[in-house]
């Protein structure tokens, strides 16, 4: 995630460093060169110490010590999660037969967008209305290419 975010600010850097290259043919139109390489790598320092410095509040926000697992709901706070949950399906139903009433989605797909709804609200139910977000994250290939 850190490195991911690192890469995003040295490519921001060197596609500002290109196009500088082309601004300092003509000093008219700001500043040299130089002065966007300094701006510039002063940038990239100030938002890399940023970075590093809030990771191991992020290591431990995501430390497996968490104890959410273990949180459980009151039996009233389970009904009223069901009722939220309900109302927020029957609108999303409404919302996806309305896109097939208008030919954005076809009856085909709305019908798998609708038992897909109905599938995670199962999910829910059995969770307790907890919802389970431990999934594990699709990783990006290593690698930083500034021209992506």
């Amino acid at each position: 995630m850190v490195v991911d975010e690192i890469c995003f600010i040295i490519k921001v850097t060197a596609r500002q460093i290109l196009k500088s290259q082309h601004l300092c043919k003509d000093k008219t139109r700001g500043v040299s060169f130089m002065q966007n390489l300094r701006i510039s790598l002063l940038a990239i320092l100030v938002l890399s110490i940023a970075v590093i410095g809030g990771y191991p509040a992020l290591v431990s926000a995501n430390s497996p010590n968490d104890n959410s697992a273990a949180k459980q709901l009151t039996v009233e706070q389970k009904q009223e999660m069901a009722n939220l949950q309900k109302e927020v399906l029957e609108k999303k139903k409404i919302i996806i037969s309305k896109y097939v009433e208008y030919g954005v989605f076809t009856e085909d797909t709305g019908n798998k967008i609708i038992s897909r709804l109905d599938k995670r609200y199962q999910r829910l139910e059995t969770n307790g209305f907890i919802p389970s977000w431990d999934k594990a994250k699709q990783k990006r290939p290593q690698g930083c290419n500034i021209y992506d």
